[in-house]
């Protein structure tokens, strides 16, 4: 359960996927995400950035015949992992992060896939090698076609299991106060906006989505716009519905409740806060609600589900290296919780919503 959340917490998918797609493209059976699980380096950085992947060792790549090494065919084994290590298969096997690698996919073939992007920076190296003195292999024998070959190959597989557009669907099932929208979305598509907001995305198949956001009580007239890797809203992928809430607006006062609190923990830079909902039946939209003592604003889309769980820590790798992995952390805050206590104040709209003043023990 949460596996998304969970290896989010911990590494930058976007970047390892992107990373597996630029090896596979290339023919580079020889990196960790392929055949030989090997030849990339990892960092994590000291202010807990997350865990992500760095090229090494490109060269059994583009074609190369020789040293006792073949590089794979244009577009050949675009799934193709070490069949020893199946924590690597489920990581292709998941949705969100295929739609991740098909994403990169087509940016390559978009982009130095296409010898009219690649040729003239391939052709000027090629030149500067030769005027240099340099006897070195012209890059339109084989290097061009293989780029050109495996560009065909990949857009080909691609095309085979993308959506042709972007749809909302006119049904929303509500459940509580919380209405699922759903449609289906290609691949350039990374996340959903729902009258401007990233409310919590689930992808149930490669091309189908499911949005999960709070209701008011009336009708909620929601616009959905398909937004692409770099923030902006993709032109066309766009739709409308409407749904109808006959419920009542429930108050989180005394439902969102402060449930722990760990400032002094045994592995440096673990501190969190953890909040709690008490509710049975209402989820309860966090968006712009400030935690005074943590110099944290909940951003658009936050929400918090009946009888759940939402953890804010000081070091989202520290917290993996604390508690284990399989705990998520929502976000991380930027203050340093102290162990002379101090006051914990989390407001909505100028409501306070829960008081934590001077604690001295973990709670």
């Amino acid at each position: 359960s949460n596996y998304v959340a969970n290896m989010e917490n911990i590494a930058n998918m976007e970047n390892w996927m992107r990373v597996f797609a630029a090896n596979h493209a290339g023919g580079n059976w020889d990196s960790f995400g392929a055949q030989n699980e090997q030849n990339l380096y990892g960092y994590i950085g000291t202010l807990g950035t997350k865990y992500t992947l760095l090229m090494w060792d490109f060269n059994i790549s583009i074609g190369l015949i020789g040293e006792g090494y073949t590089s794979w065919a244009p577009g050949q084994n675009l799934f193709y992992v070490n069949p020893s290590d199946p924590y690597m298969s489920d990581i292709y096997n998941t949705p969100a992060f295929l739609r991740m690698y098909w994403r990169a996919l087509q940016e390559l073939v978009n982009g130095p896939l296409n010898t009219a992007n690649s040729g003239p920076l391939i052709m000027a190296k090629y030149n500067a090698f030769t005027a240099n003195g340099l006897s070195v292999e012209n890059p339109t024998v084989n290097i061009e076609p293989w780029l050109s070959q495996a560009q065909s190959s990949i857009a080909s597989q691609l095309a085979a299991v993308n959506a042709t557009s972007f749809s909302v669907n006119p049904g929303v099932i509500i459940s509580n106060n919380v209405a699922y929208v759903t449609g289906m979305a290609p691949v350039n598509v990374a996340t959903i906006w729902i009258n401007g907001v990233a409310y919590p995305l689930t992808w149930t198949s490669l091309t189908t989505w499911s949005v999960a956001l709070p209701l008011i009580g009336g009708t909620n007239n929601l616009s959905v716009v398909g937004v692409g890797s770099n923030g902006q809203p993709i032109a066309g992928d766009s739709g409308s519905v409407s749904v109808v809430y006959n419920g009542t607006n429930a108050s989180p006062v005394g439902q969102i409740v402060l449930n722990e609190i760990m400032y002094a923990p045994t592995v440096n830079n673990a501190q969190f806060v953890e909040l709690y909902n008490s509710s049975t039946n209402a989820t309860f939209d966090l968006s712009g609600w400030q935690f005074q003592g943590l110099g944290y604003t909940f951003p658009n889309g936050s929400t918090l589900a009946p009888a759940n769980y939402l953890v804010l820590a000081a070091n989202g790798a520290a917290f993996a290296a604390a508690y284990g992995a399989t705990n998520p952390v929502f976000d991380t805050f930027s203050d340093t919780l102290s162990a002379n206590g101090e006051t914990l104040t989390l407001n909505a709209a100028g409501n306070v919503m829960v008081t934590k003043v001077k604690y001295e023990n973990q709670l």
